[in-house]
């Protein structure tokens, strides 16, 4: 497939802010005495995703009084696998819809287990056409018109890794449904960067496009910011980065068998573990830098809202999913489960914007290689 998608590759995202609070502020009804500028950052993390959706339903249902700003005050959304699934509408602002399809879906509509002939040859373990169509579904050629006519100044941004040179690629995606030609193959690609960023490496068949052969981004960042303008850094601006965790963060503990099939499996996941841990890490790191040389301002002021305790919460509906999940427990899709998360979510989310419950901060987060152990990833693998 034939996207250029290289046009729409950006390592700033931030430099026409000013355009879009200029002209869209009033519009949004919100009572803002200092500008703000608000970052949605939307994490890997597959059918933990339900979580998310819910959460930005719940904040959503507070309106302008919302703490510590609207849901609707959002200038730029980023987003990476599940993320990337979330991110149209949650840019938008469309998540009782995204929410619902999290609802709606399992296991069998999104993937089926290729048989042992089919896996000599194929470059996945599973077959995504359920995802595929899922993904066509979800996002409309009425839907990406919506994203072209977006205001100057918002931006929507998914990233994806490029195999061959081992690059993470951040595309914009208002600027590809604005460019690309005819309708036809616009929604193509706009639906193709949305699938590779949520082909789960090894699991699901990455995407080729442009000659590129382009997967996850989640096999580089689990979520992603970058610097704002200079005039998003001036005095009075409330820059704030709002980040979704989408992860129970604990592989928890597990009695490894002494195979290549079960070792590989295991430090998979722990592999996994500790690059969405550092993925958490390096953008707070970037959001707690000085706004500019020799003043404590930060970049950002962070807020988080993690799966992580909902995860504990819904553990036990994994139970009602029949099939056991092998190597692939953080990746599948358990319906009961993701109901679960999508209540535990909304009811977070309305909380957190009444102010009844704190955003999350750093330190809130499990970061750190403890695991539970009272938890056993045997009992969690069996459900999904």
């Amino acid at each position: 497939m034939e996207c250029g998608l290289q046009r729409f590759v950006v390592a700033d995202m931030f430099s026409e802010w000013g355009v879009y609070r200029s002209k869209q502020l009033q519009t949004l009804g919100l009572d803002a005495p200092r500008p703000s500028f608000n970052v949605l950052a939307l994490s890997a993390g597959g059918q933990f995703g339900a979580y998310g959706a819910g959460f930005l339903t719940g904040w959503g249902s507070v309106g302008p009084t919302a703490k510590p700003s609207p849901r609707k005050d959002i200038q730029v959304v980023t987003g990476v696998s599940t993320g990337a699934i979330l991110a149209t509408h949650a840019f938008l602002e469309m998540d009782e819809e995204i929410e619902a399809r999290y609802r709606a879906s399992s296991g069998p509509s999104i993937y089926k287990k290729r048989n042992v002939l089919a896996l000599l040859t194929a470059n996945s373990l599973l077959d995504d056409s359920g995802k595929e169509r899922l993904i066509a579904d979800n996002l409309s050629s009425a839907l990406i018109d919506r994203v072209a006519a977006a205001p100057d100044g918002r931006f929507l941004y998914l990233g994806v890794v490029d195999l061959d040179s081992g690059r993470f690629l951040r595309i914009d995606m208002v600027k590809l449904a604005r460019t690309v030609q005819p309708i036809e193959a616009r929604d193509r690609c706009y639906r193709a960067v949305v699938g590779a960023s949520s082909a789960i490496p090894i699991a699901f068949p990455p995407k080729f496009v442009d000659d590129m052969m382009l997967t996850d981004g989640g096999a580089r960042r689990h979520l992603f910011v970058t610097d704002p303008p200079a005039e998003a850094k001036k005095p009075g601006v409330d820059r704030r980065l709002f980040s979704l965790v989408h992860g129970d963060l604990d592989v928890g503990c597990q009695k490894v068998e002494n195979g290549v099939i079960p070792i590989a499996s295991r430090s998979a996941d722990l592999f996994s573990d500790q690059s969405f841990k550092d993925s958490i890490r390096l953008g707070d790191l970037l959001a707690q830098s000085p706004v500019a040389p020799g003043q404590k301002e930060p970049l950002f002021r962070t807020f988080y809202a993690s799966a992580a305790r909902a995860a504990k919460q819904c553990e036990p509906k994994l139970a009602q999913c029949a099939e056991a999940s092998g190597t692939l427990s953080e990746d599948l899709f358990c319906q009961p489960f993701m109901i679960c998360l999508a209540d535990q979510g909304r009811a977070d989310g309305k909380a957190y914007g009444q102010g009844v419950q704190p955003w999350l901060t750093l330190a809130d987060l499990n970061l750190s290689s403890e695991t539970d152990c009272s938890r056993s990833i045997v009992q969690r693998r069996a459900g999904q």
